[in-house]
């Protein structure tokens, strides 16, 4: 319980402030492909715990509307298949980010994102 809630309090603070920390003292062109990397790491660490948190809350307030309850599946289960989803969802901004950053960010590419994160969301839920 108490790494979850570091994971989910703490973990975002401290990738936000160490993605300020290099964006505002490197340049990319001088940094290198390690500054690169370095920023997409941070950034997936900032939003991993963001859509963790997304999905237990959806989660909780799908199981006060419709009253149902798991019948053979721990809680330890469904919080680890939220955390494989969640860590799939989290690629979703560094992918737009990545093709901003390629200047190729039509709607055409926005859907195709969108298709490949459901798909491997998708996935993922029925593997774990």
């Amino acid at each position: 319980m108490k790494r979850r809630a570091f994971f989910i309090g703490v973990l975002p603070i401290f990738a936000l402030s160490a993605l300020l920390i290099v964006v505002n003292t490197t340049n990319p062109l001088s940094g290198g492909p390690a500054t690169i990397l370095l920023v997409f790491i941070l950034l997936y660490l900032f939003f991993l715990p963001f859509f963790y948190g997304l999905l237990n809350v959806l989660a909780v307030g799908w199981r006060l509307v419709t009253r149902q309850r798991t019948a053979n599946e721990s809680k330890q289960t469904r919080l680890r298949r939220r955390y494989y989803v969640s860590s799939v969802l989290a690629c979703l901004p560094l992918f737009l980010l990545a093709l901003r950053s390629i200047g190729s960010v039509r709607l055409v590419d926005v859907g195709l994102v969108m298709v490949f994160i459901a798909l491997a969301a998708f996935y993922v839920a029925r593997r774990a």
